[in-house]
């Protein structure tokens, strides 16, 4: 089964390092995408905001897997890493991003105690190896740094799950568009539950944990020593 997705991860990796360099400013333009999901992403966007305006310290903020870091409107200074070079050079044209390095999550070299705020977002639905990312998200956070995340809120019956299964039925099989034919490649399904759990295996005290809309699960941890 790992090794199914492995494959699945893989293929989509090819295919995401395809994507447009403003794909995700597409996203947030309703004219582009329709007000529904401009509203999705921009609100999403707002509530990591304002999770990071709750924490003290700033000096050093890591974006995993970040695309174009469309969220940092505020243009702090952010380190993104991502396996889309385009969509890093875009971002930080745009000031949002004020260095990067093409990396992935999974095989991060950053040394220990490095970054007082990690972001992911929308990112662990989508790793293998996410229970290591955790992990190695808290070695490299400073002590008393805050792990920011967000995970599609993808359990049975939920509003995601059908309407995300909708828009890949849709996107996949009658326009024909290989990447949502494998669900863009989301090989975990997390409830907000999960999210508290990983947080307390990987060692973080578990500061939020918030049901956004009913879409999305926000968790934030913090390192204690």
């Amino acid at each position: 089964m790992y090794l199914v997705l492995l494959d699945i991860c893989q293929t989509m990796e090819v295919e995401y390092e395809k994507i447009d360099a403003d794909f995700y400013d597409r996203q947030v333009d309703p004219k582009k995408v329709g007000k529904f999901r401009a509203w999705y992403h921009n609100s999403r966007y707002a509530r990591l905001r304002k999770l990071i305006d709750l924490c003290e310290a700033k000096e050093r903020v890591l974006d995993i897997a970040c695309g174009s870091a469309v969220w940092n409107v505020n243009k702090i200074p952010v380190i993104g890493i991502d396996m889309n070079e385009k969509m890093l050079k875009h971002g930080k044209s745009k000031g949002r991003l004020k260095d990067y390095k093409v990396m992935d999550a999974q095989n991060m070299s950053f040394a220990d105690n490095t970054f007082d705020i990690i972001i992911m977002t929308e990112v662990l639905e989508h790793l293998p190896k996410y229970k290591k990312v955790a992990k190695d998200v808290k070695r490299i956070l400073k002590p008393g740094g805050a792990f920011i995340l967000s995970v599609p809120r993808d359990t049975p019956y939920s509003m995601f799950s059908i309407l995300y299964a909708v828009h890949c039925f849709y996107r996949g099989h009658v326009l024909k568009e290989h990447y949502y034919k494998q669900d863009t490649g989301h090989v975990n399904h997390f409830s907000s539950q999960d999210i508290k759990k990983l947080l307390q295996d990987a060692g973080f005290e578990v500061k939020e944990l918030i049901n956004h809309y009913g879409f999305i699960t926000f968790g934030v941890g913090i390192k204690n020593g």
